[in-house]
């Protein structure tokens, strides 16, 4: 017993003994390495964080002239860093717990470059040192054979070995610099005989097939060269010698963007306030583009020549239908906003009374936000507006759908009238005269998709109908807004506009579309100015939501286009 009591006493003192070593160690050589602690092939033994970080930034000096160099040229690597991690791993080398057993051990740590620096290095030397390689492409011989024209191959950096040899470099600083001769990787481009004509063998197969694909009520014929592009013949990506599932789903997007509809709830037409007109609601579709590409491949690699595909699609129904009408709610007018359109241009005020009709019976669920552009659609020639005079990048310049913020301004002064939040609202650059035809300044709502939008929520607990109309001939333009009061009330008031600035002198653009010697004014001046209004809503005698709209509007001039065309 006693004996074990003696050896419990030494093995306690042992620890204590070990310990207190331990602890003076790391205390010691705490902001200093241990003696054996090397980069590289040099020793950085018993030295501060600071004499370190001397010895990196030597090194990167030493070495920031490694010249990589093929036959033809060479260029000097100068952005040359080294990760500074390795200063305080050579600082924590050996230490811890551990330091008493690691003592006299020698550590030797690697550089490693910075990332940054490394992607420097890496895009110079792959701009100077790369021959571009050319793909296979298909082409129909005289008797309507697709052959391939074989493609040549491509040469590039082999990043992985030039960090490799960089690295090399940095081991001993005494061999800076050095000249680097290029490792090239070779990029695989051309094909060999056997692949050629097995891959002109599948393409044979797959042009005799028949394909058809089926999207609801539309079906669109695959031609042959479309059926053989589906082949992957270049020998670098995943997909060689099959069909390509990639290229399969980047055909089945462009459909897509053709075919995908939207559902159209139910729309109806307000007289005398009430709803006394109806259109059936219609299904949406979207094409799945991943599920349809498998169902092409499963088809196309069966031996059938004749085949009728029917793609994935999603049905979405509509939120509205006819028999959901009744219970809608909407029984009295809300709030009405106008502006008008005189004075302008042909050409706008087709882009005007087009988007009047595009949110025309409109339905705004409960809780639901408004938002102009998803209403309206996309603004281009290709849905039907027409090049109008827009203000862009400080000139004046035709742009499809000029006029559109007619529009978005109109329905924005109908939301405030109706006491709903509005969400999102863009100030005009500058004051446009139509939108001060019977308002003051400040009351507009500019758009253009997809930054800039005109939003609002419904918040009633009913649907809300937007009833858009114009009379063309006094060029008016409203837009009211239907649904069931909850007792709420619409306050607008603090209406102030400040720091009037006068507008600054003419500018005249010349314009080849006119003729030489023709002046047309496509823009008058305006001040410039600031504006503010307060648009509190009350209910019940509590104010339950409050909001300040600031515009800043810049001076504008008259803007006139000279004529350039010759006669």
């Amino acid at each position: 017993m006693k004996v074990l009591l003696q050896a419990i006493r030494l093995l306690g003192f042992s620890i204590l003994v070990w310990l207190s070593l331990t602890g003076w160690l790391n205390w010691k050589w705490k902001n200093r390495t241990l003696p054996q602690v090397y980069i590289g092939q040099t020793k950085v033994g018993n030295l501060s964080d600071k004499q370190i970080e001397n010895f990196i930034q030597q090194l990167e000096q030493k070495c920031q002239m490694n010249v990589l160099k093929d036959k033809n040229h060479q260029i000097e690597l100068k952005a040359l860093k080294i990760d500074r991690s390795i200063l305080k791993s050579s600082l924590e080398a050996g230490k811890g717990w551990a330091i008493v057993n690691n003592w006299g051990k020698k550590w030797i740590l690697s550089p490693k470059l910075d990332e940054k620096s490394w992607q420097e290095i890496v895009n110079m030397a792959s701009m100077q040192f790369k021959i571009e390689g050319q793909e296979p492409i298909w082409y129909q011989d005289r008797n309507q054979n697709w052959k391939i024209k074989n493609g040549s191959n491509g040469y590039q950096i082999d990043v992985s070995q030039l960090k490799s040899e960089i690295l090399k470099s940095l081991e001993n600083k005494n061999q800076c610099p050095k000249v680097i001769d290029v490792p090239w990787q070779q990029e695989q481009q051309r094909l060999t005989t056997e692949e050629i004509i097995n891959l002109e063998a599948m393409a044979k197969q797959l042009a005799q097939k028949k394909v058809s694909l089926e999207v609801g009520k539309t079906t669109i014929v695959l031609s042959s060269q479309e059926l053989v592009n589906f082949l992957e013949i270049s020998p670098k990506q995943e997909e060689f010698g099959q069909l390509s599932k990639s290229k399969i789903e980047t055909y089945l997007k462009s459909l897509k963007l053709k075919l995908d509809s939207q559902p159209e709830d139910a729309r109806f037409t307000i007289k005398n306030n009430k709803v006394v007109e109806f259109s059936p609601a219609k299904s949406g579709y979207q094409l799945e583009v991943e599920k349809s590409a498998q169902l092409l491949i499963n088809a196309l690699t069966k031996p059938e020549k004749n085949q009728k595909i029917k793609l994935a699609v999603k049905v979405i129904k509509p939120k509205i239908t006819i028999k959901d009408s009744n219970d809608l709610g909407i029984v009295e007018l809300l709030g009405r906003g106008e502006s008008f359109y005189r004075h302008s241009i042909p050409s706008r005020v087709y882009n005007v009374e087009l988007a009047s009709r595009k949110i025309d019976g409109v339905l705004i669920a409960p809780g639901e936000e408004f938002s102009f552009n998803q209403a309206v659609g996309e603004i281009s020639k290709a849905t039907g507006f027409k090049s109008a005079y827009i203000i862009k990048d400080g000139r004046t310049i035709l742009g499809d759908g000029g006029g559109v913020c007619q529009v978005s301004t109109t329905v924005f002064r109908a939301a405030l009238n109706a006491g709903l939040p509005i969400t999102e609202r863009w100030a005009h650059a500058y004051r446009v005269g139509y939108y001060e035809q019977n308002s003051k300044p400040g009351f507009d709502a500019t758009v253009f998709a997809p930054n800039k939008d005109l939003k609002f929520k419904n918040d009633t607990g009913s649907y809300i109908l937007l009833d858009s109309w114009y009379d063309d001939k006094e060029r008016h333009l409203v837009v009211d807004l239907y649904g069931k009061n909850d007792g709420r009330k619409s306050i607008i008031k603090n209406i102030k506009v400040w720091d009037i600035v006068p507008p600054p002198p003419p500018i005249y653009q010349d314009d080849p579309s006119l003729p030489k010697g023709v002046v047309k004014q496509v823009d008058w001046k305006a001040w410039g100015a600031k504006a503010k209004f307060d648009y509190w809503v009350e209910k019940e005698g509590k104010v339950i939501f409050q909001k300040t709209f600031f515009s800043n509007y810049r001076p504008w001039q008259d803007v006139f286009l000279v004529g350039t065309k010759a006669n």
